[in-house]
């Protein structure tokens, strides 16, 4: 009774004109049931799901309709020396849905798409039942980043490619940038072919900026973020490279000195705050010998930086679920 009654009082103040009248006869609720659902019956708000594998999520009570979105898992490097690509992103929005429905989830570990699908469960073909997000390369498969033409989604990006290797691929290239919700990740700078510097990582989601290839006295830069934020500066004879901000690239690293590349890092969707700080990464930059590259654990969708002769890590899946 309380609720109608409050109902009745927002009814006295609206204005009320052809265009209400229409949305509500269109809904085919009443103006107490439309007002009473205005409030946020489906207040479920935003869950992350990075926990590789498959598993389930149940739509929440009073909810008609969610968003699906996907960060691809990004790839690892080898013995070939050349960076990770960045994983694809996929979003699909307003999918409608029932109280109770289950929506059927993988997060991939490596080498296969992240996808979550509210129809069946197996990687979804239709923007209309969900999301699938391809993954970035591993640096011994060339290192090409997660396409948008493999992905399914309403809106889809390409992560970016891993930078190629020296000339004896002693030298590491830079890992690809994650796609991310405003666009294509960037691509990792390549190692100097003549010298012995690490490329710097790529940039996050939303910025094309690629990383900068080995210099002469330095390792590369890594690209900047998507708001801009300059990459992580290389390493030289000095000073250790320096790890991203914001969604930029890590720097590469410099011969035996300071050899390390570091690690990119996350471009926090505001969307997704809620939830903790999750978004897009940048690439992780590229360095010297069997442990230089940088590894990109815990940076979502975030290519390795190359290290010749060791396997690392590439930055891992995630799916969003907002209701």
């Amino acid at each position: 009774m309380r609720k109608y009654l409050s109902s009745l009082v927002i009814v006295a103040s609206l204005v009320w004109s052809p265009f209400v009248e229409a949305n509500f006869l269109a809904s085919g609720k009443s103006i107490f049931q439309s007002l009473a659902g205005a409030g946020g019956g489906c207040a479920h708000g935003v869950t992350v799901v990075t926990a590789t594998g498959a598993s389930t999520y149940t739509v929440g009570s009073g909810c008609t309709s969610l968003s699906l979105e996907a960060i691809g898992v990004g790839g690892a490097t080898n013995s070939s020396g050349v960076g990770g690509g960045g994983g694809a992103y996929a979003g699909s929005f307003n999918l409608t849905v029932t109280n109770g429905q289950t929506v059927y989830l993988n997060v991939s570990a490596s080498g296969s798409a992240t996808w979550a699908n509210i129809a069946t469960n197996s990687a979804t073909t239709l923007a209309t039942n969900g999301v699938s997000a391809d993954f970035g390369l591993a640096g011994s498969s060339g290192g090409a980043g997660g396409l948008a033409s493999n992905s399914v989604g309403q809106t889809v990006h390409s992560g970016g490619t891993g930078g190629a290797a020296g000339s004896s691929s002693t030298y590491g290239g830079g890992g690809g940038g994650s796609a991310g919700p405003g666009g294509n990740g960037g691509n990792g700078g390549a190692a100097n072919t003549t010298l012995s510097e690490g490329g710097g990582g790529g940039a996050g989601g939303a910025s094309t900026t690629a990383g900068q290839a080995g210099q002469t006295s330095a390792g590369g830069h890594g690209g900047a973020g998507p708001s801009g934020t300059a990459g992580g500066a290389g390493s030289t004879a000095s000073s250790a490279a320096v790890a991203g901000t914001n969604g930029s690239g890590g720097g590469g690293g410099f011969t035996t000195t300071n050899l390390a590349g570091a690690v990119g890092s996350i471009y926090p969707v505001s969307a997704w705050a809620s939830a903790g700080t999750y978004g897009p990464g940048g690439g992780c930059g590229g360095g010297y010998g069997l442990t230089g590259g940088a590894s990109c654990a815990g940076i979502y969708g975030a290519g390795e930086g190359g290290r010749p002769g060791a396997a690392g890590t590439g930055g891992g899946a995630l799916i969003v679920i907002t209701q």
